[in-house]
Formats: structure tokens, C-alpha cells, sequence
């Protein structure tokens, strides 16, 4: 059984809309965000790499909570296709 790598249960509003993600990716896993515009898959990386706050829940990266983690210590990189 693979150890869960990154878990996610976080929520952000905006005004006249919301965004809810769950997602829990195991060691090892290889996972893609697709979706139409708007859906929330930008603000999902931002949240991951700490450019945004989320209003509820928490990001859990190898068994530390980072939602309180600050962009440069986290030390995430992504690439916006």
C-alpha cells in the first residue's frame, strides 16, 4: 500500500463562487489538473504552492501541514501549460 504523498481538502471563496478540492495523491503517482476555464485548476496550484491562502481546510506534502508555509519554504515548483 503506497503512503500518501500529498493530501488536499481545502476550500477558497470568492465572491459568487467557490472552489473545493479533495485530493490525495500517493508516493510515487504521476496526476494531471484538466478542466475547462474557470474551474479552479490555477487556483489549485497557487494554493499547493502557497501564492494562495485557502479560507478552510489544509495541504498535507509528505506529513507536513503547509498551509501556513510560505511560498519560498516550501520549495514547489510548477509549469503553467
Amino acid at each position: 500500500m503506497k503512503k500518501n504523498f500529498l493530501q488536499i481538502d481545502v476550500e477558497k471563496n470568492y465572491p459568487g463562487f467557490q472552489i473545493q478540492a479533495d485530493l490525495t495523491v500517493g508516493e510515487g503517482e504521476f496526476f494531471s489538473l484538466v478542466g475547462p476555464s474557470g474551474c479552479g485548476k490555477t487556483t489549485l496550484l497557487r494554493l499547493i504552492s502557497g501564492l494562495e491562502r485557502p479560507d478552510r481546510g489544509r495541504i498535507i506534502l509528505a506529513g507536513s501541514d503547509l498551509t501556513a508555509v510560505s511560498p519560498v519554504e516550501r520549495r514547489i515548483g510548477f509549469v503553467f501549460q
